[in-house]
């Protein structure tokens, strides 16, 4: 088995109860909506086709859901897990059994764990410190006193390498194609909500102390490779279809 980041963006409308001044009514309302897995499946067309059977897929007590869907994005993840030790084998079984029992016993402070930084630009490609306190010495106070910097608390970040962005989309002819060009304004515009849908050149899964740690751990990783060129972000844990092989 295979695993694989799924994300899809995609916007909804469904019959609701609305509460109002004079009581309830049902009203149709729209809304977007992005939603990302990770999927284990034998190869990426049957990831795919098991990521679409749960989008956004109504409990038996609602209306039908009328789901357009924007785009779906999909990554495979690399066989490593990247660890402040060094990369080691990415045994997913494990993994996810150590997610588990966190989320059991106690309730993670998403601040610390740093999704509020830009990672991209804190630590930009090709500018890596030699270690972990200097990397934490090179940021501003407003950054490291937030974060956290215990090595005994570790959590488990989704980084995503970004793909450059695509080229405008033509006719046969060579003219612009009007309609790709509107479908491509509305999905940057949906981006900018949910810019975790953006299409993406690998993902990997990173163990570390905070988001700036992952993100230096995975510039050095790739420090001489075209992918250390890339920009990056990171996501938290989501949920996961499938079981690993």
């Amino acid at each position: 088995m295979s695993a694989y980041l799924f994300t899809a963006i995609a916007t909804l409308t469904q019959m609701r109860i609305a509460h109002g001044r004079y009581g309830d009514s049902e009203s149709l309302q729209t809304w977007d909506a992005c939603r990302s897995s990770i999927v284990f499946a034998s190869g990426v067309e049957s990831a795919r086709e098991r990521f679409e059977k749960t989008l956004f897929t109504p409990s038996q007590e609602e209306k039908p859901l009328d789901v357009d869907l924007k785009s779906i994005t999909s990554a495979q993840f690399t066989d490593k897990l990247l660890t402040e030790t060094g990369p080691a084998p990415l045994l997913w079984a494990d993994v996810i059994k150590q997610v588990e029992k966190g989320i059991e016993s106690v309730e993670a402070d998403d601040f610390e764990q740093g999704y509020w930084v830009d990672v991209d630009t804190i630590v930009p490609s090709g500018q890596q410190a030699p270690n972990i306190q200097s990397l934490q010495q090179s940021l501003s106070a407003d950054i490291t006193g937030g974060l956290n910097w215990s090595a005994n608390k570790q959590f488990f970040y989704l980084l995503t390498v970004l793909s450059p962005p695509a080229p405008s989309a033509q006719n046969p002819d060579g003219e612009p194609d009007e309609d790709s060009i509107f479908a491509a304004k509305e999905l940057e515009q949906l981006l900018t909500i949910h810019p975790q849908g953006a299409e993406k050149e690998a993902v990997v899964l990173v163990q570390a102390r905070n988001s700036v740690v992952a993100a230096w751990l995975w510039r050095r990783y790739v420090a001489s490779a075209p992918l250390g060129k890339f920009q990056i972000r990171i996501d938290p844990w989501c949920d996961v279809l499938g079981t690993p092989g």
